[in-house]
């Protein structure tokens, strides 16, 4: 059927048998845009002549904070490929070089008998130097709460 974002083209009839990928790959570029603008450019150039170090440092200290609240006794669990008890901690080793992210998951117990949300909830609320978002891949420490957020 005709494509009117694509000023009617018909896939099939204008690609053939490449119809399916054509389209996969005409589509995304025309919502995304296929180039970085000038300033992106020189920006992402800026940045990553540090991003091995940057990325090192990361690691290591994600590593340690992990490492920190699988000792700590308000927490229940912590998730985080870097620990060798982790499912994927051979993975991790494997294709990235021992170092596994900057991103970790742990669930706090409940010290009041509320449930695991509430107690979550506070945790955020106490916090001074990680600022409470939404996204990820930000240049700040962030920390989420996806049971009140995204995963309503």
């Amino acid at each position: 059927e005709p494509d009117v974002s694509y000023h009617g083209v018909v896939y099939t009839e204008a690609l053939g048998p490449a119809a399916y990928i054509g389209r996969a790959r005409v589509v995304p570029l025309r919502n995304t845009g296929a180039a970085l603008s000038p300033f992106n450019a020189w920006q992402i150039l800026q940045g990553i002549e540090t991003l091995a170090l940057r990325m090192d440092r990361i690691c290591d200290n994600t590593l340690k904070v992990a490492q920190h609240l699988q000792k700590h006794p308000k927490v229940a669990w912590v998730s985080y490929a870097g620990l060798p008890d982790h499912d994927d901690h051979a993975l991790a080793k494997h294709y990235m070089g021992g170092r596994a992210s900057g991103l970790l998951t742990f669930g706090v117990k409940s010290a009041t008998g509320d449930d695991a949300r509430a107690a979550g909830a506070r945790f955020l609320d106490g916090l001074q130097l990680f600022t409470r978002l939404v996204n990820i891949g930000d240049t700040k420490s962030l920390a989420t709460h996806p049971a009140s957020t995204t995963h309503r």
